[in-house]
């Protein structure tokens, strides 16, 4: 073998035990996301229905109506005013997202899997982790002020 097709041979050799790594590491993300996502979107779900009920002790009436079904989704119904208004937000476990909509606003959250094996909801492209208790302050802010 020449100098030339050893190097060329090493180059392919390393390429393909990094990507070999690369895939591993994708499955294992996919396997956290597919074992753990459903407890990190019910955290999210509890805190929302936390805020709500934390807002009609506070009003003195029923202001926010929490609601769950099915299992993936929570709608939060209201009267703002005259107007009422609703909020919907559902996990989609196989794409792993948090999709919510009210009004004409929308949004949506992404699991990801942060360095120490945990997972977690992150917004936008810089992956910046979200807490359920972020998520629901986020919701019914949107709710009420849209």
């Amino acid at each position: 073998m020449s100098e030339l097709s050893q190097e060329i041979a090493a180059k392919l050799k390393a390429d393909q035990q990094a990507q070999t790594i690369q895939d591993a590491k994708f499955v294992e993300q996919q396997r956290l996301k597919r074992v753990n996502g459903w407890s990190v979107w019910k955290d999210a779900r509890d805190a929302v229905k936390s805020e709500c009920e934390e807002l009609n002790r506070d009003t003195g009436r029923e202001t926010a109506v929490f609601e769950v079904a099915p299992s993936s989704a929570l709608t939060v119904r209201a009267t703002v005013g005259e107007r009422q208004k609703q909020l919907r937000a559902e996990y989609d476990a196989e794409g792993h997202v948090l999709q919510w909509e009210c009004g004409n606003q929308r949004g949506r959250w992404h699991l990801a899997t942060l360095g120490n094996g945990s997972v977690t909801f992150v917004r936008g492209q810089e992956a910046a982790s979200i807490t359920a208790q972020e998520i629901a302050e986020q919701l019914l802010k949107t709710l009420f002020e849209t």
